[in-house]
């Protein structure tokens, strides 16, 4: 095969060459993990490792109904807020394994194959969907951008992650391409109903994203001669809903108001904003006319919201309201994903524009592709049409991500397709033309947002040398000690009640015979308090504390930084009367027993 061939067979199968790539990484990422053992799954976080004691529990026999997590602030237990059908999917690969394998080895190979499964399902989304969308040179890029962009390779899509954002980063992408389809409206608006409905259903991060989607569609309406897509839309959505509510909540549990899960509030508003978008349509004369339908889809809404604000307002105050204001501000110093988008600058410049630029890029980008397209009669109305929709959700996600970082898998969802687009677009522009200014440009683009990892790290001496540090981040991460090496040396004391800090109970649980007191999950307030204050405290106060929970231990890293300085002297080889170290083969943790 010569030069020019060659190229020619690159260029016809350059979608499935690109789509076999990413498959293959996936595949290879996931053997990685797995052939890690258990090393691996330790490195994940508290969220990750929290779901497969779900799963192991469901496995073993407790309720569907029953999230509670007994070994987590016992005997009260830590009621967790996830979906069970995440459970079930996962327990559905491990547990034929386990029938045949050890459960330790059935439970890192099904980890391994669910989120492989995800990540292999992203890929094929974002590329046949891209491809129908904006063409295959597109889909190529945007299939780069997701297999590079740290988002979605080690944020929230990496091997072994299992809590539920790769689902609800699928089921994004879903209702994005479901918002754009160029034609049959009744298919799209039911997937992205049930896409949103599913989604609500494991978790509520993707709300407002939810919200944005179908303000989109019934925006579109109101200038489409057919509301077929969101007539199916708000039909789907609000059955889907319904059902996968009743579900997965027990009958006892449906009337309670929670505003951290799938229930009553969250119904509510969706069956108010269905109501709201179907009412009007049922007197042609009324949405015949867009203002009137506009006026009328109003004026139910704020009916609607009157009548149910009773369930809806408290829900307004978030999903930690309930923990008391101290824990709510440590939550915040410690969890950098809470902060706002200027507090992430400066405490973590190299985190901002890894996570953040390809954002604000693709917007502005793609936002300066729009205009131009507008102008060209080359390009079809509805590709125009569908690269404005997937700007306005970015857009809208970009605004979230301002006041809280956890938000930027909002705009994460489109942001490969508009890249994929705009450097598509470059590209194209330089075959024709052999303009060099196409190349240098789609070559920037490409940094900016598919590999902002590179300019993150030639930036970097010059990023971290004004870095403001607070003071979460002058605490040791504690990284050796969560190694499963270091942790299964616990299960030398006798089993006990361990208090640990932030980012190790579900380890605990996981890993040791031990129950502990400690996890960071807002649910159990004792527990979250369990996990901060200790670590705060001096030696009387630490000790009245710690006397009055009932633990058996306290648990350190050893060499480990804490805002107290008597746990770091403790940490650093430090005694006290009321406590006694425990020996053990390990010398990374540092294990006391509590004296009464």
């Amino acid at each position: 095969m010569n030069s020019a061939r060659l190229i020619r067979y690159l260029q016809e199968n350059a979608f499935l060459i690109a789509l076999s790539c990413a498959l293959a990484l996936a595949l290879v990422n996931g053997v990685i993990f797995a052939i890690g053992g258990p090393e691996s799954f330790a490195r994940l976080n508290n969220d990750d490792v929290l779901r497969l004691m779900s799963v192991r529990h469901l496995i073993a026999g407790q309720g569907w109904f029953d999230m509670t997590q007994y070994r987590i602030n016992p005997p009260v237990g830590l009621p967790v807020h996830w979906s069970r059908y995440i459970d079930a999917g996962i327990a559905s690969i491990i547990y034929p394994l386990s029938l045949v394998l050890p459960m330790q080895t059935a439970e890192q190979i099904g980890v391994t194959v669910w989120s492989t499964l995800m990540v292999i399902l992203g890929f094929l989304i974002v590329g046949f969907g891209t491809r129908r969308v904006f063409g295959t040179a597109a889909a190529c890029v945007a299939v780069a951008c997701l297999m590079f962009w740290p988002v979605f390779a080690d944020l929230y899509m990496g091997p072994g992650m299992i809590d539920h954002h790769n689902v609800q980063i699928l089921m994004m992408l879903t209702m994005a391409f479901g918002l754009v389809w160029p034609d049959r409206p009744r298919i799209s608006g039911v997937a992205i109903g049930l896409a949103a409905g599913f989604s609500l259903a494991v978790g509520l991060e993707a709300l407002l994203f939810v919200l944005t989607v179908g303000m989109l569609v019934y925006l579109s309406s109101l200038t489409s001669p057919s509301r077929a897509r969101l007539v199916a839309f708000c039909l789907s959505i609000g059955m889907s809903s319904v059902v996968f509510w009743v579900g997965q909540t027990a009958p006892s549990a449906l009337l309670m108001p929670r505003c951290d899960q799938l229930a009553l509030p969250v119904v509510a508003l969706i069956g108010v904003a269905a109501a709201a978008c179907l009412l009007p349509l049922v007197s042609r004369r009324l949405h015949s006319q867009p203002l009137v339908y506009l006026a009328c889809t109003a004026i139910i809404s704020v009916l609607g919201l009157g009548l149910t604000w009773p369930l809806i307002g408290p829900c307004t105050a978030g999903p930690y309201a309930e923990l008391p204001l101290y824990l709510q501000q440590m939550m915040k110093n410690d969890f950098i994903e809470m902060a706002p988008l200027w507090e992430l600058i400066a405490r973590n410049p190299v985190g901002a524009i890894v996570l953040v630029l390809p954002v604000f890029a693709a917007l502005i980008a793609g936002a300066t592709q729009h205009f131009l397209d507008r102008r060209n009669p080359d390009i079809s109305r509805e590709r125009t049409r569908a690269l404005g929709l997937l700007l306005l959700l970015c857009l809208a996600g970009a605004g979230l991500v301002c006041l809280q970082m956890r938000m930027v898998n909002l705009p994460a969802a489109v942001v490969p397709m508009i890249a994929g687009y705009v450097i598509a677009r470059r590209l194209i522009a330089y075959h024709a033309g052999r303009d060099v200014v196409q190349v240098v440009y789609a070559t920037l683009m490409t940094v900016v947002m598919i590999t902002p990892t590179a300019i993150a790290i030639n930036l970097r001496p010059i990023l971290e040398q004004n870095k403001a540090a607070s003071a979460s981040e002058a605490r040791t991460t504690f990284t050796s000690c969560r190694s499963y090496a270091s942790l299964v040396t616990l299960n030398e004391a006798p089993p006990g009640k361990i208090i640990v800090s932030p980012h190790f109970g579900a380890q605990i649980i996981w890993a040791t015979h031990h129950d502990t007191l400690s996890a960071a999950f807002h649910r159990s307030a004792a527990a979250f308090a369990n996990s901060y204050t200790p670590f705060t405290l001096e030696e009387d106060d630490m000790e009245s504390y710690l006397l009055a929970t009932g633990a058996t231990y306290l648990l350190l890293c050893a060499g480990g930084t804490y805002d107290s300085a008597f746990a770091t002297d403790l940490a650093q080889g430090g005694t006290a009367n009321w406590l006694r170290r425990v020996p053990l083969s390990n010398p990374g943790q540092v294990l006391f027993e509590i004296l009464r």
